[in-house]
């Protein structure tokens, strides 16, 4: 008979117990000789069948496990044996042990059984662990966290499993309407209490002074006591979680001279370029020159340059400002030795270097009131009076720089028309220009139907009374539609939104300031908001003033500030919005014959 010497090892690591399940697996080793004690080598079959019985013939069949083509190496082999396979849950506590059977490995014919049964010990009943018994594990034998939801096998842990003074029963029941629930008992009942009884709000004086401090709050949630405040010139912008404050400057105004070199600063016209940084074209009177400032930072205070960019003879009057699509300046302006219209294209930001200058208009004396805007197709548009024939006139140029391709039209001839233009680019693409009508001394409009203004345009009389329409300027609101700002030589400063993107119907006209004789050159922008701000001339008091409109037409809210009342200050105004939302203003010194310029220090102007 051959004779087996039977090892049985059980492998845990305990990396392995904590990141991979153990199975059902257990490792069996052990020892085949032949009947003259030689170890065998080859591959062979085993089948092991577990009996609750050490002899031979007797006891109950636990379960089988076969292990085939098993490596048997100078006698010594080893296996797995899947405890699940054995069927009947062999290792329960009660002693076990194994009839060993073998044969060839490339054999299908019957198994030889080695003997005795070899008794499996106490190693493989670890898997025991699966079934203890209720209470046999207490929270003394559990480490904490040890056994989550993972590790508990559907309906393992009953009502009897439980010690109720320590672990909570499922709740089985609710409260009825009208009551609230109290507590819980152990078996999982709810203990009820009507709506009426207890407090049924929290007030201040439900709470006990002192009971809740700052360590009992989540301050994700709830905000502690502020701690702090802000010392002039800062404001309160926000309050920490645990109540500190956060402070920031005021935001101030500022004003300051750009150019004092002789006397400059007539006719300015003020735009933002590309880096956010403001460009203004202006008359220098003392040399009779067209100059630009282009500012070096957002509120001009440094890095300004200053450029002559026309002073072939008396060059520079009536100056309107754009920024171009490449992001570089082009000017439009009156040259009043030859009575000519021309235009300058900057040939960088700065206007240093590459100007191009050019002649638009040599016929007769014109080019008075220019004001100037970018079309949809890249390349300026320009209107202007023709002082020697009285008309309104337009320049529609071939390209970006009006080199070629130019187009001139007279836009409106009745009577003695187009002094104090100002044009602006419809939400249609189409020119819509305001300007005052000398004859009838009245604010018209006149509304293109093409880009170059050869299509039956509309002319509008805005209001039919006299002295009206002065110093217009025009900006196209957030809804398309035009809005106007003029001085009536009676009323003062005033307003027209217009019903329409041509103004023929629906207009609100507004008085906004007639505090005297106020209003002249007025310059009209639309803010941040979709609401106009307007700057002008208070000529009562030689002041600088600006009002912020309320709504889109300038009815109520509306917010004036005197920005500047150092002498006489404020001709020829020339607003814009910067990029922080608030607005820049360029305007005439006329006691220092300065260009000065204000910044402000929010959208209304109002610090």
């Amino acid at each position: 008979m051959k004779r087996l010497i039977l090892i049985t090892l059980i492998a845990i690591s305990w990396s392995s117990l904590y990141a991979i399940p153990l199975g059902d697996e257990f490792t069996y080793q052990g020892e085949l000789n032949d009947s003259n004690g030689n170890p065998h080598d080859g591959v062979f079959d085993f089948k092991f069948v577990a009996f609750d019985a050490e002899s031979d013939g007797i006891g109950n069949n636990l379960g089988q496990f076969n292990a085939d083509n098993v490596q048997v190496s100078n006698g010594i082999f080893t296996t797995k044996i899947d405890y699940s396979i054995l069927g009947n849950e062999p290792f329960m506590g009660d002693k076990v042990w194994l009839e060993i059977s073998v044969r060839i490995g490339t054999s299908t014919g019957g198994y030889q059984q080695l003997l005795p049964r070899q008794q499996v010990t106490a190693t493989p009943y670890a898997i025991h662990a699966k079934f203890v018994d209720a209470g046999a594990i207490s929270d003394i034998e559990i480490l904490d966290e040890s056994i989550t939801a993972a590790d508990i096998g559907p309906s393992a842990v009953g009502t009897t499993e439980i010690i109720a003074s320590q672990v909570q029963r499922r709740v089985t029941s609710v409260c009825s309407a009208g009551e609230f629930m109290q507590s819980v008992n152990q078996d999982g009942t709810a203990v009820c209490v009507a709506e009426t009884v207890g407090i049924i709000s929290v007030t201040s004086a439900d709470i006990v002074d002192g009971t809740i401090q700052s360590n009992d709050v989540d301050t994700n949630q709830i905000q502690q006591r502020i701690i702090g405040s802000c010392i002039f010139p800062e404001y309160l912008t926000s309050i920490s979680q645990t109540g500190n404050v956060i402070c920031a400057r005021i935001p101030i105004g500022a004003k300051s001279a750009l150019d004092s070199t002789g006397n400059v600063g007539q006719y300015t016209s003020i735009a933002i370029g590309t880096d956010g940084n403001p460009v203004i074209s202006y008359f220098d009177d003392t040399n009779s020159d067209l100059k630009v400032v282009k500012c070096g930072n957002a509120n001009c205070t440094s890095g300004n340059t200053i450029n002559t960019l026309d002073s072939t003879g008396f060059v520079g009057k009536y100056t309107s400002i754009a920024i171009g699509a490449d992001g570089n300046p082009v000017i439009s302006y009156y040259d009043f030795f030859n009575g000519y219209l021309k235009i300058v294209k900057c040939g960088n930001a700065s206007c240093t270097s590459g100007n191009t200058i050019n002649t638009l208009d040599a016929t007769g004396v014109v080019g008075l009131y220019t004001s100037i805007d970018i079309g949809t197709d890249d390349n300026p548009v320009i209107s202007y009076y023709d002082s020697t024939n009285g008309n309104l006139k337009i320049v529609k140029c071939g390209d970006a720089s009006c080199t070629s391709g130019n187009i001139i039209r007279t836009i409106a001839s009745n009577g003695d028309v187009g002094q104090y233009t100002s044009i602006a680019i419809g939400s249609d693409g189409y020119p819509v220009i305001s300007y005052f009508d000398n004859t009838n001394q009245q604010l018209k409009t006149v509304k293109c139907f093409d880009a170059s203004c050869a299509l039956g345009n509309s002319i509008i009389t805005i209001e039919a009374t006299s002295l009206i329409g002065y110093y217009n300027s025009i900006a196209i609101g957030t809804d398309g539609n035009p809005v106007i700002s003029y001085y009536d030589v009676i009323n003062g400063l005033k307003i027209v939104k217009c019903g329409n993107s041509g103004c023929s119907s629906g207009n609100s006209i507004s008085i906004l300031d007639s505090n005297g004789d106020i209003g002249l050159f007025t310059s009209i922008a639309i803010g941040a908001d979709g609401n106009p701000v307007i700057s002008y001339y208070d000529e009562t008091n030689d002041d600088l003033k600006i009002i912020k409109c309320g709504n889109v037409s300038c009815t109520s809210g509306n917010n004036i500030n005197i920005l500047d009342a150092n002498s006489s200050v404020g001709q020829y105004t020339s607003i814009a919005i910067g990029t922080n939302g608030n607005p820049v203003i360029s305007y005439y010194d006329s006691t220092n014959g300065q260009l000065k310029f204000y910044s402000c220090g929010d959208e209304r102007c109002s610090n």
